[in-house]
């Protein structure tokens, strides 16, 4: 099964995409990790913003309101997914050889 991530990860770093991400386009990289930052701060500022109501620390505030801010957080999660798979598409092997990633 290694073999074959290996494999596919080889011919990956081959493709049109993986040579624009890393570094045929200028801009492509700085790009995806500025949208990867909003993505995240998006994900995890309206997630905690639930998860504070939730364990009652805003009692005051209505759950309603709050919980418009979960389409937010998924919108957050989505540009997280599409620029991670960016990154990890532009450098394979930078990742599989990462073992916080592998975890």
């Amino acid at each position: 099964m290694w073999q074959d991530i290996v494999v596919f990860c080889k011919w990956l770093g081959t493709t049109r995409l993986s040579h624009d991400m890393a570094g045929g386009w200028h801009w492509g990289w700085p790009t995806c990790e500025t949208l990867h930052f909003v993505g995240l701060s998006l994900l995890l500022g309206c997630i905690g913003v639930v998860d504070l109501r939730m364990l009652g620390v805003a009692k005051s505030m209505p759950g309603g309101p709050i919980h418009k801010l979960v389409p937010w957080a998924v919108l957050g999660f989505a540009i997280n997914v599409i620029t991670g798979a960016l990154f990890f598409i532009g450098a394979p092997f930078q990742y599989l050889t990462n073992v916080a990633f592998l975890f």
